[in-house]
């Protein structure tokens, strides 16, 4: 049976059987791709997963299938891959936020002070 006969089954019908043939057919390439996109695989499984759910919503004036669910799991990667690097600059703010050193709580307000000027300076004001 056709790609686009069996999306059409599931989207149209909800035919899970034809869902389960579409899984087996896009699954192990989508995974593939986005653990090339730098996504660990726990969380490639997911992405899958979540695109693979999309079918159910997909309409044939969407455009050609495989487009269709490649741009899905190309976003989703896109969408993870922003969330781990905000996770990952907020994590660096907090430790941007200790000093390297041991700072007494006495001292700690004016160091957090100074911190805070030298992030309004540029960088080509600072002398490193």
């Amino acid at each position: 049976m056709a790609l686009a006969s069996r999306i059409a089954r599931v989207a149209g019908k909800a035919d899970e059987e034809a869902f389960e043939q579409l899984f087996r057919h896009y699954g192990p390439s989508l995974h593939r791709y986005v653990r090339r996109c730098g996504i660990g695989s726990h969380e490639a499984d997911e992405i899958v997963q979540e695109t693979m759910l999309k079918v159910w919503q997909y309409d044939s004036s969407l455009g050609d299938v495989d487009h269709w669910v490649c741009a899905i799991a190309r976003n989703l990667c896109y969408d993870s891959l922003r969330r781990q690097r905000e996770s990952t600059d907020r994590s660096m703010a907090l430790q941007a936020e200790r000093p390297p050193f041991e700072v007494s709580e006495e001292h700690r307000g004016e160091f957090l002070l100074v911190m805070r000027w030298l992030d309004e300076f540029a960088l080509d004001q600072v002398a490193v």
